[in-house]
This record gives structure tokens, sequence and C-alpha cells, in this order.
């Protein structure tokens, strides 16, 4: 029930870890495999909202220099 309803909440962007104690292989090695993929799926979201930050810092450079060309452009006579 514990692991389900972990699922769920990754399923909603809440990444966290399982904690639970088991005698079952099984389950522990399913266990130890969900958290390393919620750990890979929140390392990947910061990745991405990283890079969306830097891209938008590009894209704002970029524009500021077209604008900066624009106007040195209608200033040559």
């Amino acid at each position: 029930q514990i692991l389900g309803q972990t699922t769920r909440e990754v399923a909603q962007g809440k990444y966290q870890s399982v904690d639970i104690s088991t005698g079952s292989d099984e389950i522990y090695e399913l266990i130890s495999n969900f958290n390393a993929m919620t750990k890979a799926l929140e390392q990947s979201e910061n990745d991405l909202t990283k890079t969306n930050l830097d891209l938008k810092t590009a894209l704002n450079q970029l524009d500021e220099h077209s604008r900066y060309i624009g106007v040195v452009l209608s200033n040559i006579s």
C-alpha cells in the first residue's frame, strides 16, 4: 500500500523514497529500484528546470542584442 501511494505521489511530481523493511528479496529489490528511479526522475527534472532557465537567459540576451543592433542600424546614415 505504501509503495502504491508513493507511486501516485511520484506521478504528481512529489519525488520521495520508500523506506520499507521486508524479509522478501523480491520486494526489497523492487523498492530499491523504485527509489533509484525516483532519484533519477528528480535529477532529470532538476536538470530540465536549470536548462530551461539557461535557455530563457540566452533568449533574453539575444533579444537585447537584437534591439541594440536595431538601434545601431537605424542610426546609420
